[in-house]
C-alpha cells in the first residue's frame, strides 16, 4: 500500500486474505504485485469523520467495489511471440531481393545477347534486334 509516499507491505495468506494493520485514515492505492499477472491499482478512502467506512474503486474504470475481490486484468507477456517462418518473407527482405535479381539475370542476360548483333560503322555503334525485326516482317 502506498501512504504518502509511505510504502506499506503485506503477504497473501493461503486463504488467499491480506491484513494490514493500523492504516491512517486517508486515500491510498494498492498495487498487487504478481509475476505472471497485471492487477489494476485500486484507490481506497478510509473516512477520518466515519470510523470503520471505507470505500475502495478501481482506478482505470472507476468503479466503486463493495467487496475487495482482485482479479487479474490480463496475462503479463514478457517475451514476444516468435513468427514462424515464411519463405514470402524470406523473399520480400532486401536480400531476397538482391538474390532473385541475380539469379534472373544469369539465366535471362545470356537470352538477351544472344538477340543482339552488334554492327560497327565508323565511329557509331547501331544495335539491332534480330526478334524484333523478324515480328515486323511478319
Amino acid at each position: 500500500m502506498t501512504a504518502f509516499l509511505q510504502r506499506r507491505a503485506c503477504a497473501l495468506w493461503k486463504s488467499n486474505d491480506a491484513v494490514s494493520h493500523n492504516v491512517p485514515a486517508g486515500t491510498h492505492l494498492i498495487e498487487v504485485s504478481s509475476i505472471g499477472y497485471f492487477f489494476s491499482p485500486v484507490r481506497v478512502d478510509i473516512s477520518a469523520r466515519n470510523p470503520g467506512y471505507i470505500q475502495a474503486a478501481l482506478t482505470e474504470t472507476r468503479r466503486v467495489l463493495n467487496e475487495l475481490v482482485l482479479e487479474p486484468l490480463k496475462e503479463e507477456q514478457y517475451y514476444e511471440v516468435r513468427e514462424p517462418f515464411s519463405v514470402m518473407s524470406l523473399l520480400k527482405s532486401p536480400m531476397g531481393l538482391m538474390v532473385g535479381f541475380m539469379v534472373l539475370m544469369v539465366f535471362v542476360m545470356p537470352k538477351l545477347m544472344e538477340n543482339i548483333v552488334i554492327i560497327n560503322a565508323g565511329s557509331t555503334v547501331a544495335l539491332q534486334f534480330h526478334s524484333f525485326l523478324q515480328h515486323l516482317k511478319c
